[in-house]
Protein backbone atom coordinates (compact mmCIF):
# COMPACT_ATOMS: atom_id res chain seq x y z
CA UNK A 1 0.00 0.00 0.00
CA UNK A 2 1.22 3.26 -1.10
CA UNK A 3 1.26 6.32 2.12
CA UNK A 4 -0.76 9.21 1.10
CA UNK A 5 1.10 12.11 -0.04
CA UNK A 6 1.50 15.17 2.21
CA UNK A 7 1.07 18.36 1.29
CA UNK A 8 3.41 21.57 2.71
CA UNK A 9 1.33 25.03 2.63
CA UNK A 10 1.54 28.00 4.26
CA UNK A 11 -0.63 28.17 7.39
CA UNK A 12 -2.19 31.67 6.23
CA UNK A 13 -3.94 29.91 2.88
CA UNK A 14 -7.30 31.02 2.53
CA UNK A 15 -7.87 26.63 1.84
CA UNK A 16 -6.72 26.50 5.76
CA UNK A 17 -9.16 28.76 7.14
CA UNK A 18 -9.78 27.58 10.96
CA UNK A 19 -7.25 24.98 10.65
CA UNK A 20 -4.09 26.48 12.47
CA UNK A 21 -6.41 26.89 15.47
CA UNK A 22 -7.71 23.33 15.09
CA UNK A 23 -4.09 22.30 15.30
CA UNK A 24 -2.85 24.61 17.78
CA UNK A 25 -6.32 23.39 20.07
CA UNK A 26 -4.66 20.13 19.56
CA UNK A 27 -1.18 20.80 20.34
CA UNK A 28 -2.68 22.45 23.44
CA UNK A 29 -4.07 19.55 25.11
CA UNK A 30 -1.38 16.59 24.03
CA UNK A 31 -1.06 14.75 27.51
CA UNK A 32 2.74 14.98 26.85
CA UNK A 33 5.41 14.55 24.29
CA UNK A 34 6.55 11.68 23.10
CA UNK A 35 9.95 10.38 22.57
CA UNK A 36 13.12 10.25 24.74
CA UNK A 37 15.70 12.67 26.70
CA UNK A 38 14.50 15.30 28.61
CA UNK A 39 11.18 16.19 26.95
CA UNK A 40 9.57 12.95 27.46
CA UNK A 41 6.55 13.36 29.20
CA UNK A 42 6.49 16.72 29.62
CA UNK A 43 3.28 18.94 28.19
CA UNK A 44 3.80 21.43 25.32
CA UNK A 45 4.40 24.98 26.83
CA UNK A 46 2.78 27.66 26.48
CA UNK A 47 5.11 29.53 24.58
CA UNK A 48 5.69 26.94 21.83
CA UNK A 49 2.05 27.33 21.26
CA UNK A 50 2.15 31.11 21.20
CA UNK A 51 4.90 30.83 18.66
CA UNK A 52 3.77 28.72 16.41
CA UNK A 53 0.59 30.94 16.18
CA UNK A 54 2.49 34.31 15.55
CA UNK A 55 1.45 36.06 12.18
CA UNK A 56 4.84 37.45 11.95
CA UNK A 57 6.55 34.90 11.06
CA UNK A 58 6.89 32.60 8.17
CA UNK A 59 4.69 29.79 8.76
CA UNK A 60 4.51 26.20 7.14
CA UNK A 61 2.22 23.65 7.50
CA UNK A 62 1.84 19.77 6.79
CA UNK A 63 -1.51 18.37 5.54
CA UNK A 64 -1.89 14.87 5.63
CA UNK A 65 -5.76 13.23 4.50
CA UNK A 66 -6.83 16.64 4.83
CA UNK A 67 -5.90 17.46 8.12
CA UNK A 68 -3.00 19.91 9.24
CA UNK A 69 -0.63 17.88 11.28
CA UNK A 70 2.41 19.76 11.56
CA UNK A 71 3.54 23.48 11.84
CA UNK A 72 7.34 25.11 11.50
CA UNK A 73 7.71 28.78 11.74
CA UNK A 74 10.97 30.46 11.37
CA UNK A 75 11.26 33.88 12.87
CA UNK A 76 13.02 37.04 11.78
CA UNK A 77 16.28 35.92 13.77
CA UNK A 78 16.30 32.55 12.35
CA UNK A 79 14.75 31.05 15.75
CA UNK A 80 12.72 27.64 14.62
CA UNK A 81 9.70 26.25 16.22
CA UNK A 82 7.97 23.19 15.41
CA UNK A 83 5.13 20.99 16.37
CA UNK A 84 3.17 17.72 15.19
CA UNK A 85 0.09 15.79 16.27
CA UNK A 86 0.97 12.93 18.60
CA UNK A 87 -1.29 10.54 15.75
Amino acid sequence: MEAAPHLVIAVDHPSLDGALQTFLDEVRAEVGCAGRGPTAARTPSPELIDRLGERQTMRLGVISDSRLVAVASVSNDGSVALAVVRD
